[in-house]
């Protein structure tokens, strides 16, 4: 361990590992934890049917940041000082609990709106309507435009580097489906295929018109899950 880690984080010199220091604190008043082998000693990657916790050390303080993640998706956060609270947080999302009933009891916990659309199951339509009122002004004429096709509705959007993408499933890595388009300034719009073959510019409306021409057949709709679970 670290010597600048070590006064923080006395049951970790003891057990000589995080996980190790949560099995044996979660042993204490109950079942273990399942730990995920094989991580770093400042590290710890909890694991249930639902999901994964990761759990990481801040150096220059006391301090376990923990990140609660099901399917691809990173759910809630959050950081405490408390050992305990990290086997209270793990127990409860091990045994199912809500994102709201997690942050009622943990406090510390924090989740977004497009967090609470996926738990809920409806994390496509949200994130559609977010990219409208919060994305890159120079897409929102073509978000619009998208809106109005059911083929491109019902595909998980994501933005990278301006560009407008869709995914068949909702969780990261996302499994991108082609074509990509992209904004030209103006109004106008490139849409781009496999292999970085031009298919068309336009506007708005026609460059959605090319994409949905392009996209594969049976493509969506977008599922819960990452690109492995699509492609195992």
């Amino acid at each position: 361990m670290r010597d600048d880690i070590r006064p923080h984080y006395p049951e970790l010199v003891e057990a000589g590992d995080l996980s190790t220091a949560l099995l044996h604190r979660s042993a204490e008043d109950g079942d273990a934890l399942e730990f995920e082998p094989g991580q770093h000693p400042h590290s710890a990657r909890v694991l249930s049917a639902r999901g994964v916790v990761e759990v990481d050390l801040a150096c220059r303080e006391r301090s376990f940041q923990l990140g609660l993640w099901s399917r691809g998706v990173n759910l809630a956060r959050g950081d405490t000082a408390d050992i305990a609270e990290v086997v209270g947080i793990c127990r409860a999302w091990e045994a199912g609990a809500c994102l709201a009933d997690l942050r009622a009891g943990w406090p510390l916990l924090s989740y977004t709106e497009l967090a609470e659309a996926h738990e809920r199951g409806n994390a496509v339509e949200v994130k559609w309507r977010m990219l409208l009122e919060d994305g890159d002004p120079h897409l929102r004429p073509l978000i619009e435009a998208a809106l109005t096709e059911p083929r491109l509705r019902e595909l998980f959007p994501f933005t990278s580097r301006r560009a407008l993408l869709f995914s068949r499933c909702t969780g990261y890595p996302y499994l991108s489906v082609p074509p990509v388009v992209l904004p030209l300034g103006a109004g106008r719009y490139r849409v781009v295929g496999p292999d970085d073959t031009v298919l068309g510019e336009d506007d708005a409306a026609g460059a959605v018109a090319v994409t949905v021409a392009a996209l594969p057949a049976d493509c969506g709709p977008a599922v819960p899950g990452t690109a492995e679970d699509l492609k195992s």
